[in-house]
């Protein structure tokens, strides 16, 4: 188990963003529940831990937009959470929520009685499409990641700024 954190800088809509041995993670707290996952969006390696929290009560996940191309995933599953679309009267509409594969590669987090946070790194052999992102393996999208996750670092949680790898508005820092 890796100490990370003390539970009081995770509430509310505070998050950690962090490398641990090689990976890059981001620690929060939703509806008083904690979760640790890959920061770096399996879909396109975009700020994933950056993104607003949304329930989908349609299919019951609590899930984390990544703020550039809008993928949602289940915060306790790593599962992509889309809405389908559907024909209706000869209309294309959108349908129902839905549960993919589990794209993002999430990890046991835990809290003590005293509030510190630890979590224990998910090694599993079965490869998630985040770890192409999250660790250290390909040096070049790893660096692109630290970069990116960089740049988001100075705007608020939800509004990552960057889209498609490029900085849209660097005047904007957060105090």
């Amino acid at each position: 188990m890796i100490h990370v954190c003390n539970v009081s800088e995770i509430r509310g809509d505070r998050r950690k963003h962090i490398e641990v041995q090689g990976r890059i993670v981001t620690v929060l707290t939703h509806k008083g529940t904690p979760y640790c996952f890959d920061t770096v969006c399996y879909h396109a390696g975009g700020p994933l831990g950056k993104g607003l929290i949304e329930d989908i009560e349609e299919v019951g996940a609590s899930c984390v937009k990544c703020p550039w191309h809008s993928y949602c995933v289940a915060l306790d599953t790593g599962e992509r959470v889309f809405q389908s679309c559907e024909m209706v009267d000869g209309k294309l509409q959108a349908g129902r929520w839905k549960r993919g594969p589990v794209q993002q590669r999430i990890h046991t987090i835990s809290v003590r009685e005293d509030g510190a946070v630890f979590i224990i790194l998910n090694d599993s052999p079965e490869h998630r499409q985040s770890d192409d992102y999250s660790q250290a393996v390909d040096e070049h999208k790893f660096g692109l990641a630290k970069r990116m996750m960089e740049a988001a670092r100075l705007l608020p949680d939800g509004q990552s700024g960057i889209h498609s790898g490029r900085i849209l508005n660097p005047s904007v820092t957060k105090e």
